[in-house]
């Protein structure tokens, strides 16, 4: 017989998961769009930064890609666990580039599209590190989903 609070608990997991795959879909998908609608400026502020300078044309393109590539993964439930690890890596990345900029007191605009674009640097980070936690939350909930599902009571 299987346990009543297991059904529910798997149940509660799936809809978590499905609001973290939903949220993020929308960052995602938006941030892409935002990107893609202000190419020639998105380009322009990649090659302000000396760093980012020499592969400004690809990230570009590879950025909204990457974006958009997770946003479909994370669509289809066979291949959301990758989504969400494809999430966690690229709002790492994004966290650990704007703590670069921070650190480095440099006052580069920021390359992110639309609203997100009004924040401060700092309110980015906590932005991204909201994110970056939802990731984490869907893919431990993601692993754990399959050891509840065989639990027994004697």
């Amino acid at each position: 017989m299987y346990l009543r609070h297991s059904k529910k608990n798997k149940m509660r997991r799936a809809v978590i998961i499905d609001a973290v795959a939903a949220a993020t879909i929308v960052l995602y998908v938006y941030a892409a769009m935002s990107k893609l609608m202000a190419y020639p400026l998105f380009t322009a502020q990649l090659t302000m930064h000396p760093l980012l300078k020499p592969f400004a044309g690809w990230l570009a393109w590879g950025v909204p890609a990457a974006e958009l590539l997770i946003a479909a993964l994370l669509v289809i439930p066979f291949t959301r666990l990758i989504g969400l690890y494809g999430s966690a890596i690229l709002l790492f990345m994004f966290t650990v580039y704007l703590t670069v900029m921070i650190l480095t007191d440099s006052h580069l605009p920021c390359t992110c599209g639309g609203l997100i674009s009004s924040l401060t640097w700092r309110q980015h980070i906590v932005f991204n590190l909201v994110f970056l936690g939802l990731a984490v939350t869907g893919i431990i909930l993601d692993k754990r989903k399959d050891k509840t599902a065989l639990s027994f009571v004697p």
